[in-house]
């Protein structure tokens, strides 16, 4: 959650260069290979539908879809003048050294300005997971084919991957620009978060040596000499699979020059090792059952949906929304398999849980991260 209202400006970029991209390919297209005419005339169709729909959703959600539109077009036009026998390789090389020397303009200029450390957080970790994605498909992943007519999907990949490098230039650029507009005082952040970094990482390392001990080789099957449940044993793998997770994610944010999100990251860990703490005792006690039903996962799903929505209501409720994110993951993720009508009753049930002692976690972690950042 961003700390300003973002306005519709970039989304509507993205929506009216995806609309320019699609109008270029005719609805009927005139391609002699039949089954390539009909792909793209279906990927034209599906394109066009999602520029009308409008999305449901936060603010850099939406931008993100549009933003996802607008390569998809790219694809669909790049396949499109291959398919009818254009070579773009020199259009495509132009346009990667144009989204090289955008992302290196806008990279540069960052000095995460911001009115305090936890804006700086919220504000500049989604711009840093935008150029880290740019600066990857600015990288010839595939390459433009030498013969594209008989490459068809290959030419439309690679106008979707410098579409992409570009598009998200832009939403980064875009990110930053306007909230500095809402923030005319604003300084750079930029020492004192990696200060408060440096002490993030001391007390994360120190938290879990102190009340964690993770098993090199952990058993599956139990837990403490206690024979696990299928609920049990997916809610202890979940939390395991985090933690580790996490404290590699920190190391390698800090090493790409990315002090926000690492910042977010030792939240998320912190958050972690309470998490874990949780799922253990709960084990060790009793209270995790050892089998699903309609009521108790229709429990664990409200019982998360609250704990979520109370991160909301205290003293830094963005910071707390961001921080519990893998919460919201584990949430959606046991929606999404509910909707598509999985069987796995005790996964689900296991995510729904998950997602609520991740979050109330997260309530433990996010005064510290304020805290080391002295906001």
């Amino acid at each position: 959650m961003l700390p300003f209202d973002l306005a519709p400006d970039l989304q509507e970029a993205h929506q009216t260069r995806a609309s320019a991209l699609v109008e270029s390919v005719p609805a009927d297209p005139s391609i002699p290979n039949g089954h390539i005419a009909q792909q793209i005339t279906t990927d034209r169709e599906h394109v066009r539908s999602r520029l009308e729909t409008e999305p449901d959703g936060r603010p850099l959600e939406t931008l993100e879809n549009r933003q996802r539109t607008r390569t998809s077009a790219a694809e669909l036009y790049g396949a499109y003048r291959a398919a009818t026998g254009n070579d773009d390789g020199g259009a495509v090389s132009r346009r990667r050294r144009e989204s090289r020397e955008a992302w290196s303009s806008v990279s540069t200029a960052i000095e995460y300005e911001a009115s305090t450390p936890v804006e700086a957080v919220l504000v500049y970790a989604p711009i840093e997971r935008r150029l880290e994605q740019a600066r990857h498909e600015s990288e010839p992943q595939e390459a433009y084919p030498d013969r594209p007519l008989s490459n068809v999907e290959q030419a439309g990949n690679a106008f979707e991957a410098v579409e992409t490098a570009i598009a998200t230039v832009e939403s980064a650029r875009g990110i930053r620009n306007q909230y500095l507009e809402t923030r005319p005082n604003a300084s750079p952040q930029w020492n004192r978060l990696l200060r408060s970094l440096r002490d993030l990482e001391i007390s994360v390392s120190r938290t879990q040596s102190e009340r964690v001990d993770l098993p090199e080789n952990p058993s599956m099957d139990e837990f403490d000499g206690i024979e696990l449940s299928d609920i049990q044993r997916e809610l202890l793998h979940t939390a395991d699979r985090e933690l580790r997770y996490r404290g590699d994610s920190i190391r390698n944010r800090e090493t790409n020059g990315q002090p926000a999100f690492a910042v977010l990251e030792a939240g998320r860990t912190l958050a972690g090792i309470a998490a874990y703490e949780a799922v253990a005792e709960g084990i060790r006690d009793g209270t995790i059952p050892d089998a699903s039903t309609e009521t108790s996962v229709k429990t664990a799903a409200e019982t998360a949906v609250t704990a979520i929505e109370t991160l909301l209501d205290g003293d830094y409720p963005r910071l707390g929304f961001a921080v519990a994110r893998p919460a919201r993951i584990a949430y959606e993720s046991a929606v999404r398999r509910l909707d598509d009508g999985y069987y796995d009753v005790e996964g689900i049930e296991a995510q729904f849980r998950f997602a609520t002692v991740s979050a109330h976690a997260v309530a433990e972690a996010v005064p510290f991260v304020v805290s080391a950042l002295g906001d």
